[in-house]
Order: C-alpha cells, then structure tokens, then sequence
C-alpha cells in the first residue's frame, strides 16, 4: 500500500495537470462563457487586455476565432475592443518543431488561428433594382487583388465590394433568399445579379454564408491618398505579440492602422523560439504627409531571431498588399510608396508582398525564399531608399553562423534603391551565401542597385554562390564593406543575364564604402539582349520563363533549356536540407506561387527537378519529373 501510494504522489509531481482544449472566440461572444463550445464563445481570446475569462494553457490547445469577426484596437468605443494582444503562454518543446529543414510536428503547438466551418454572416445594406443588386454598405471583400508578374495591381483591377460571391449560391436581401445568377468581374461595379427580381429597395439588409479572416481591425479610415492625421494613431503601439514559445498565430487579417512618427510597431510581433505566423493578410494602411521617415519606419510583421537563426520563427503564407494603402496607387520612384513589412530574423517564404517601399530592411533574415515580389517604390518621403529585402546581419560588425539563403523568389520591381542587400557568415565561421532560381525584373530600367552582396562585419572575406538566376536590367553587384579592405568572393554560374552584354556591365565600382568583390565564372553564363531574349520566346509579359525548347532556332548558344552544368555539389555544401533540395530544382513557368485574388491567399507550385540535364537561369523547361512542395502550412488550420 505505502508503494502504490509513492507512485500516486510520482505520477501527480510528474504528470502533466492539463490536456490540450479547444477554445473558441467569436464577436458575438462573452467573457462569462466557458469558451469551449461554438455555442459559449469568449467575447475576447486570451491575451487580449480586455479579456476577463479564465485560460490555462497546455501544449496542443487551439485558440479559435469565428470567421469574419472583427476585433478593434483604434476605437474603444467599439465591441469587441483590445488596446493590446500579448500571448504570453507556450506550447511543447517536444512536440512542437515547425522549421521545414527538419521533421516538423505540431501536436504540441498552441494554435491560434481560425476555423473555415465556423463563422459570422456576412452583412450589410444593398439596394436593388430588379434583378441587379448593388452594394451600399457592411463588412467589405478586402481590396487585395495580387496578379502574379508586373502588371500594375491597383483598386481599378480588384472585383468591388462583392467580389467574394459565386454564382449558384445564396443571398439573403430583406428576409428573403434569392439565387446568384452572376457576381463581378474584376474591374467591374459592386453589383450582382440575380435570377429572379427583388424588386426595387433600397437600403435593405443582405446576409451571406461565407467565410473570411477574423479581422483586426485599427479602425482608420482606408485612403490611397496621405491622411491630414490619423483618427486613431498608433504610434508606438504593438496590437499583437506572442512572446511564449510553440506558437502557431494562423489566418488573420490586419486593416485600418495609421502612424504619423517615426517610433512605431511592429505592428505583429513573435518574439520567442520556434513560432510560427501564416496565412496573414496585411493591408489597409494609411500614414500623413511624409515627415523624415516616418512612411516606412512601422513593420507589419517582426520576429526575434538572430544572426544565428535562433530563437526559430518562421513567416510564411503571408499576403502584404498595399494597394488599398497610402501611396499604393502611385507608380513612381521618390514619393511612391510606404509600408515597411518584414522586421527582425528567422526564416519567410511562400509569400506575396506587393505596392510596399520595404521588403525585409536591416534585419537578419538567414533564409527567404519562394516568395512574389511586386511594384516597391522608394519611400514617399522623397530622400531614403527602399529595400527588397536587405539581410543586414554585417552592418553591426558580426556576421551570421548559419548558411544564408535567398531562393526561388520572382521580383518586378518598379523602382527602388536597393533590391537585394544580402550578407553571408564570414570567414570566421565558416559559413556562406547562396543565391539561385531568383527572377529579378526592372521593367525599362538598366541598372539599379541589383544584388549588393555584402563584405560586412569585422572578417576578411566572404564566399557567395551565385548560379541558375534570370536577371532583367536588374544587375548592379558590388560588395558593401562595413570595414575596409574586406573582400567578397562570388562564383557564378549558369545564369540569365538578359540586356547585358558581359561582367563590365554589372560590377561596379565608385560606391562610398565599397569593398572588393572578385566574380568569377565557372560555367554557363549568358548574356543576351532584350530583343535577342524576346524572339528566343522569353518575355517581359511570360515572367521570363523559357516557352519552347529550341528558342525558335534564334541565337542558339544563349538557349537556356538544357545548357547548364550540374551545381550538385554546391547543393551538397549546403547546411540546410529544405534549402538542398530546392537546389536541385527549378523554377516552373508559373513561379514558386499561386495566388487567389478571391481568398488573398497563396499556395506553393510543385517545382521541377533539373536531372542531368539542368537549364541555364531560374527556371526549369518541361523536366520529367516534378518535385513535391510543402503543403500550404493553412493544413495547421482546422478545417
């Protein structure tokens, strides 16, 4: 008895006192609920300041938002109303592993995030005439409408305020059901028809079963226009942050934040280890009449990893279009754009970030990769530059100790200072850069600041690897050295090089602080003219991508299809397996991406596997076989 007592008192000291839950939120909830049914929602998730309910966290729980609820953080005089959302509570080490290069499980992961079978109607008021119903006011289809490639992605190309309906399904006017005959195309008014008459009304209800986002909502009016002054400023403040461990912060849409300062956000914010922020939705931003730096200065996402890529965070699935934002109508250089997006380390991927003046800017990002890029535009303060993505992790005098990684990215970009700004470990810790299968595309611009790939940080020297890339115009590579004499080494082959003639023509010299950068080609590289790559079949409007074997017969030697050299063993150098196997493969001529403009989400394409005989550039023609992306990490989502 007295041992079947002691092994009671082990088993309560050692087991765990709680088991994972599911937790359920919604805007038509209350905090007096027990939250654990869809019928007793919390009104507010836990780690909202408002929120008044009892959580105990445990490893495996799911933190549930109804689809198409709205939670404010301008107006508090709105319900629901957070002035902060700060999840403080972890998951499980051991069972929660969300880096791709490794296994990953998520059994132990909290999960906050969302489910597609349960959510709030979309409402609001129509009016009607006859069988044409046209939308006046209520919860509006977001104005993100990404077209993959360079086309010029403003409000006049997005489907209007009805642009989430489909034909054949219902909509409920004043009480009544009626059938969709039809819904907008893009371009096209905030109408629907239908099949039979509703008769003439005006300023009735609607209501329809669909689901969306949860939204966080900083409640400022949208404008592509600088505000006078924000009705809520949110200068300084962070709406969401997880600060816990084995978090995975799914599926939500931010909207309405306005800044006028220059000491601001980040707007989200994962600051412990291994956790993960997908399948967000960022847009809706507006900021004053550009003062300093402010346009740029609030980062809509950040994460805590270092230059050693721990603490682990991972942001993917992301979609950051500022086409419904200040300047995001505007397509030119100086006094073009705002909207600073990514912030802090870790790794991004699978993302579509559009009509923005920064990508990634001074943060130690080790691996970016299979993301869309579109319309950056310098600041519209009209005197610093924008950046794609600018993996500073040498400006502070240390260096990365880690293997860094831009790959499998497509860029049209309009006009920005800096593209891409990248730097390696250094000599010290035996670490390097790779950059291959990147797509990078200034439409008309011969020039710009292409590739800096940097010598920074207190070392000697840094080794690049630099193969299988189609670049447009884009080419300007020189090395950036944060102390003198510092020298980057670059290897190139199989590359695209398309408006250039040879080396002379993209490695430059001149810059303030520039180092050494010795290049040098080990095989394959072509350089052709625009006209020469345009009856080749390779166009601006196909996204550069090979369309037949054989080039039409034209200039034969620069084809791209078949006339590269094996890189297996650069892929083999490599320290970081996801990163090894895109290294064997390429590109398909739809890019690393698919975007839905109806849901503004992103799914990866399967890319092809070069064999033995790869092609020159970013792209891959016709390979036999076809490599397995990742599923969309949405399958964290509940559905």
């Amino acid at each position: 008895m007295r041992r079947l007592f002691l092994s009671l008192i082990f088993l309560a000291a050692f087991c765990p006192t709680s088991k994972a839950a599911t937790y359920y939120v919604c805007s038509t909830g209350n905090d007096s609920n027990n939250g654990t049914t869809t019928g007793t929602p919390w009104l507010h998730a836990p780690g909202m300041s408002t929120f008044t309910g009892s959580y105990t966290a445990a490893g495996g729980d799911q933190i549930l938002l109804c689809g198409g609820g709205t939670w404010h953080f301008g107006n508090s005089g709105a319900s629901p109303y957070f002035a902060t959302w700060t999840f403080t509570s972890s998951g499980s080490s051991g069972t929660c592993q969300v880096n791709p290069a490794n296994t990953v499980v998520t059994t132990g992961c909290i999960y906050i995030g969302t489910s597609a079978s349960w959510y709030v109607p979309i409402t609001g008021t129509v009016n009607t005439s006859g069988t044409t119903v046209t939308w006046v006011s209520g919860v509006r289809k977001p104005y993100a409408c990404p077209t993959p490639g360079n086309s010029s992605n403003n409000l006049s190309n997005c489907a209007g305020d009805f642009g989430y309906l489909t034909s054949g399904e219902t909509i409920t006017i004043n009480g009544t059901p009626y059938t969709i005959a039809s819904t907008p195309a893009q371009g096209s008014t905030n109408q629907i028809i239908l099949t039979t008459s509703a008769g003439t009304q005006t300023g009735v209800s609607f209501s329809y079963n669909y689901w969306t986002r949860p939204i966080l909502n900083g409640d400022n009016p949208l404008s592509t226009s600088a505000v006078a002054s924000c009705t809520y400023n949110q200068d300084s403040v962070h709406p969401f942050s997880v600060t816990g461990n084995y978090v995975i912060a799914d599926d939500m849409e931010v909207m309405g934040w306005c800044w006028s300062g220059t000491s601001n956000g980040p707007m989200t914010s994962l600051t412990g280890t291994m956790n993960e922020q997908s399948n967000w939705f960022f847009h809706g931003w507006t900021t004053p009449t550009p003062s300093g730096s402010n346009n740029d200065s609030y980062a809509m996402t950040n994460c805590g990893a270092g230059l050693s890529g721990t603490p682990y965070c991972l942001r993917t699935l992301l979609v950051i279009d500022g086409s419904d934002s200040t300047g995001g109508t505007v397509f030119t250089d100086m006094g073009g754009s705002t909207g600073l997006t990514l912030g802090g380390g870790g790794e991004v991927s699978y993302s579509y970030i559009n009509h923005v003046t920064n990508g990634v800017k001074d943060s130690p990002v080790f691996s970016f990769h299979d993301n869309m890029l579109a319309n950056f535009f310098d600041p519209a303060d009209g005197t610093t530059h924008g950046n794609v993505e600018e993996m500073a992790g040498g400006s502070s005098g240390s260096c990365y100790t880690l293997d860094t990684y831009l790959y499998d990215n497509i860029l049209f970009d309009y006009a920005i200072g800096e593209q891409f700004d990248i730097t390696p470990g250094c000599a010290a810790s035996s670490k390097q850069g790779f950059v291959f299968n990147n797509v990078s595309d200034v439409p008309g611009v011969a020039g710009g600041n292409g590739f800096i790939l940097e010598a920074g940080g207190s070392q000697a020297s840094y080794t690049w690897n630099f193969f299988n890339n189609t670049t447009i115009y884009s080419m300007q590579m020189w090395s950036d050295a944060y102390s003198g004499g510092n020298v980057s080494t670059v290897t190139g082959q199989n590359n695209q090089f398309i408006g250039y003639t040879g080396q002379s023509q993209f490695l430059t010299t001149g810059h303030s602080g520039q180092g050494t950068l010795n290049y040098t080609s080990t095989a394959h590289e072509f350089y052709v003219s625009t006209a020469t790559a345009n009856s080749q079949g390779y166009t601006q409007s196909g996204d550069w991508a090979p369309t037949v074997s054989n080039c039409n017969g034209v200039s034969s030697s620069t084809c791209t299809v078949g006339a590269g050299s094996s890189v297996s063993s650069i892929c083999s150098s490599m320290d970081n397996s996801a990163a090894a196997t895109a290294c064997a493969e390429g590109l398909p001529s739809t890019g690393p991406l698919t975007v839905n403009v109806s849901t503004d989400t992103v799914t990866p394409n399967a890319l092809l596997v070069r064999g033995s005989t790869p092609d020159v550039g970013a792209y891959q023609f016709q390979a036999a076989a076809t490599a397995s992306q990742p599923a969309p990490f949405s399958m964290w989502r509940p559905f």
